[in-house]
């Protein structure tokens, strides 16, 4: 019986030939580099794109970071391709926008950091320029709107609230100091 094991483990036993392992890894590395270009197309196809440069000088540069999205009117135009502080104190981002787009950035377009996005990425968008202005060169120094930081927004809401809490509280003490007879009365007279 013993001989008999030894002759069905043999002819499971497998061997690969050369040419069947160069032939395993090509496919594997074919699947690994079709992942890869799925997960980085973005970024791939940005990487051999023509581009040109603007620079911005913004008060505020939270949550943009290098390689945040760069968009005209909603559509994704570039990236940030560094953002830096100048020896004035002044923070300059840098944007690598593609080639194709240079004819909608003009004299008046206007770039906004909005730092107010869902995920918590800033996101850089640039306004469509009129066509009849000239085109921003590269290397140019784009206009900025700054737009409102969640700290700014928090503190323009927080008194708000603050007065709604404060009525609440009234509200609350009014409907107690009402005596329950009463309460139902109005309830019913209201429904």
């Amino acid at each position: 019986m013993n001989d008999r094991e030894d002759e069905l483990h043999a002819a499971h036993r497998v061997r690969y030939s050369m040419r069947e392992r160069v032939a395993g890894l090509l496919i594997i590395g074919a699947l690994v580099l079709l992942v890869l270009s799925i997960v980085f197309n973005d970024r791939i196809m940005f990487t051999f794109a023509d581009t040109f440069s603007l620079h911005a000088y913004v008060e505020n540069a939270e949550d943009v970071d290098d390689g945040a999205a760069v968009k005209l009117d909603g559509i994704e135009v570039g990236r940030v391709d560094n953002v830096e502080l100048t020896d004035d104190a002044r923070i300059r981002i840098t944007l690598k926008v593609r080639e194709r787009f240079h004819e909608q950035v003009r004299e008046n377009s206007v770039l906004e950091v909005s730092h107010l996005t869902v995920l918590g990425d800033g996101g850089v968008s640039i306004s469509r320029g009129d066509p009849e202005l000239p085109m921003l060169e590269d290397g140019a120094t784009i206009k900025v709107k700054e737009s409102v930081s969640m700290e700014e927004l928090l503190s323009q809401i927080t008194p708000a609230i603050d007065d709604i809490a404060v009525t609440a509280q009234h509200v609350r003490e009014i409907v107690q100091a009402i005596e329950p007879g009463t309460t139902a009365t109005i309830v019913d007279d209201v429904s």
